[in-house]
């Protein structure tokens, strides 16, 4: 849907939600509680559910449903995986495993690049250990976010094409 499509009530309405997402981001103080996967994922899923109420009410979206059924799943994964205790948000979090193996991945890439262009790497890369949580997170909510884009898109190929009624009447003539 094209943002000049929508009617003036309709505009207005996502500006609150707008608005709701801006108050939920003001409210905390710390960037390591917003970046935990259930928390973007949470905000991600409502708003989803919201957008459907305020925007599409009275009509049965279903590239939506799946995209909050899909939103939904990860949460429960990011809940399995992490938690949701203070161990969640300590030092030595499962998310914290997520952001060694892109170290690794990374670190393996710059060696590879270095021997390519004939160089010696002699050190290793590291995010500083205060950071490794919030890299852990962010790849978390990507992971979380491409499983919520990638059911929509599913949802919106899958769909049956609406026939017009051209052709509902020479299919019903033949």
């Amino acid at each position: 849907m094209h943002l000049n499509r929508l009617s003036t009530s309709a505009m207005m309405r996502l500006s609150v939600l707008a608005a709701l997402n801006l108050i939920l981001i003001r409210q905390f103080d710390r960037e390591v509680v917003l970046l935990h996967p259930v928390v973007i994922l949470s905000a991600v899923t409502i708003d989803l559910g919201l957008y459907a109420l305020m925007v599409y009410s009275g009509t049965f979206n279903r590239t939506l449903i799946a995209m909050m059924i899909a939103g939904l799943t990860s949460v429960l994964a990011a809940i399995a995986f992490g938690g949701l205790g203070p161990s969640s948000f300590a030092h030595g979090n499962p998310h914290e495993g997520l952001a060694r193996i892109a170290e690794a991945l990374i670190d393996r890439s710059l060696r590879l690049w270095a021997i390519v262009r004939g160089d010696r790497l002699s050190t290793r890369f590291a995010f500083a250990w205060e950071e490794r949580s919030k890299v852990g997170y962010l790849i978390a909510d990507v992971i979380g976010g491409g499983a919520i884009g990638i059911a929509g898109l599913l949802t919106r190929r899958t769909r049956p094409k609406s026939r017009t009624p051209e052709a509902a009447q020479a299919s019903s003539a033949s």
